[in-house]
């Protein structure tokens, strides 16, 4: 069973990722492209608050519980997306290789959520 801050750490995360998600679909799907950068830099906002407030959670669980790989492989992978993605728009490039780094970031998601639960 999953204590309490276990369970928080995974909705923090879930949300990290529909952010992220909505984000890149956004970007990629919106017309209009002052709406689409701005409601799509939003998006990875929210996305990046999210990782912010997982990180501190994490610091708090990892005291009592010591390290968790997967978890921090979560929030590595979070910061790569969140590179990539910023990298692409300053360089006006496709979401291509965002996409595909946030799919292993569902990955590691689903991995953590399966080890805890």
């Amino acid at each position: 069973m999953m204590d309490n801050r276990m369970e928080y750490l995974l909705q923090v995360a879930h949300e990290c990722i529909l952010n992220s998600e909505y984000a890149i679909d956004t970007y990629i799907e919106e017309e209009n492209i002052s709406n689409k950068l701005y409601v799509s830099l939003q998006f990875m906002n929210q996305a990046f608050q999210c990782a912010k407030q997982f990180q501190n959670q994490y610091y708090l669980i990892r005291e009592s519980k010591g390290p968790n790989y997967l978890v921090e492989q979560f929030y590595h992978q979070f910061l790569f997306v969140n590179q990539e993605y910023l990298d692409s728009l300053k360089t006006d490039h496709s979401l291509q290789e965002t996409h595909s780094e946030f799919k292993k970031l569902e990955d590691f998601y689903n991995e953590l959520r399966s080890s805890i639960e």
